[in-house]
């Protein structure tokens, strides 16, 4: 996706953003939002945010890098969890947290804020991960056998 525009507003700026590449036209208001969900928890069982999993739980989120120009670069990371029944959001920064051929510290720094959150709770809503479209990953990230 991409920023297509900006305007001003009486009550603020308001971002224009072509969406179209990620989900073409939808009929529904809910698919967006499922889509992104979708590929959220798939940036964490399969991609970038691996270092966000929690066991037996579907976490979803987005890694970054934000360059600086006084050290290392800064690492962080954005999700929710459980990804298909959030109750927790979270936004993890560590300055200098990503040197140079290391991985980045702020995706598993995240995943103990959640597992603790969750865990003070009480709650850990079940997987559903066929209903959800995700019956070839598993709650680790891991393809089953």
């Amino acid at each position: 996706h991409s920023v297509t525009g900006y305007n001003r507003t009486k009550s603020g700026a308001q971002w224009l953003l072509d969406l179209g590449m990620l989900w073409g036209d939808t009929p529904r208001a809910e698919a967006p939002a499922a889509e992104l969900r979708k590929l959220l928890a798939g940036a964490v069982s399969n991609g970038t945010g691996r270092r966000a999993q929690i066991e037996g739980l579907a976490v979803a989120g987005k890694t970054g890098t934000a360059q600086t120009p006084h050290g290392e670069p800064h690492s962080w990371f954005v999700g929710f969890a459980p990804a298909y029944d959030p109750r927790i959001v979270i936004a993890a920064i560590v300055e200098q947290g990503h040197p140079d051929g290391t991985p980045s510290l702020a995706p598993p720094l995240a995943a103990r804020i959640v597992d603790q959150y969750l865990e003070s709770i009480g709650t850990v809503p079940e997987l559903n991960l066929k209903q959800e479209g995700l019956a070839h990953v598993s709650p680790t990230g891991q393809s089953p056998p």
